[in-house]
């Protein structure tokens, strides 16, 4: 019987789903060990992101935020109580769409989201996938012969947009005070040579920021976005980097 209550709430304004356990007895039961599991219902791919020891009841009740899912999917989270020997003592299932509609980038220093993140979103963005090939051209061939040095698959892309820090004001950031404000210390995270998470409408990258940054001003609006290109260096959905913490990974594992 499941004795705890799991809310799992969609948070686009902070690109986020948020978790919520309750656990409901007034003693810990001789539990030891909590662990909460994610599960993307579209690729059916299952990441742990809590398995720890517990020893105070104060434990049992807990909020995470998950900053690691992608708009437009369904996700099922999943936590477990146990024993020392793991025999199960209680458990909770819980269901959310994240509802983002977006860009953000995030790293160990800090988190980012586009100043109009919800629905009605004024930006642009573009991708492309690659794989490296070389020809060549003989002396006496008609046709050049095509080098693939390997099977490389990956992204790259370019985006435009407004950005804000993810924080209480993103929600109506003051145009353009804010904007300007924020616009020299985000171009900062982009140039710090840190690998970047970065989430789109549909898709999520562990990606590098390339070459230049450009601002543009926009006499329509009165505002300057940021230009930035990017390539992929890593994949979400597989488990190739360690997190640090909740919604960022510091180390890329290739």
């Amino acid at each position: 019987m499941n004795i705890q209550e799991v809310i799992c709430t969609n948070m686009p304004e902070q690109c986020c789903i948020n978790v919520s356990v309750t656990y409901q007895l007034d003693t810990i039961s001789g539990i030891t060990k909590l662990n909460l599991t994610r599960t993307n219902m579209t690729t059916g791919i299952v990441k742990v992101l809590i398995d720890k020891s517990v020893s105070s009841i104060d434990e049992l009740s807990f909020s995470y935020d998950d900053l690691e899912v992608v708009p437009g999917v369904r996700y099922r989270y999943v936590v477990v109580m146990t024993q020392t020997d793991n025999t199960i003592v209680c458990q909770g299932v819980g269901y959310a769409d994240c509802e983002f509609d977006g860009l953000s980038l995030a790293d160990e220093t800090s988190s980012w989201k586009t100043a109009f993140g919800t629905t009605g979103s004024q930006y642009s963005e573009s991708y492309k996938r690659t794989r490296p090939v070389q020809y060549i051209n003989t002396l006496s061939g008609k046709y050049p012969h095509r080098v693939s040095n390997s099977e490389a698959n990956y992204a790259s892309g370019s985006c435009t947009a407004l950005w804000v820090p993810l924080g209480d004001k993103c929600g109506e950031p003051t145009f353009p005070e804010d904007c300007d404000q924020y616009r020299d210390a985000f171009i900062e995270f982009l140039m710090n040579g840190k690998d970047k998470l970065m989430r789109t409408r549909a898709k999520a990258y562990i990606v590098s920021i390339d070459g230049e940054v450009q601002e543009n001003w926009n006499p329509d609006t009165k505002l300057t976005t940021v230009t930035f290109n990017w390539t992929q260096v890593g994949d979400l959905d597989k488990p190739v980097y360690t997190p640090t913490s909740p919604g960022w990974v510091k180390e890329v594992v290739t």
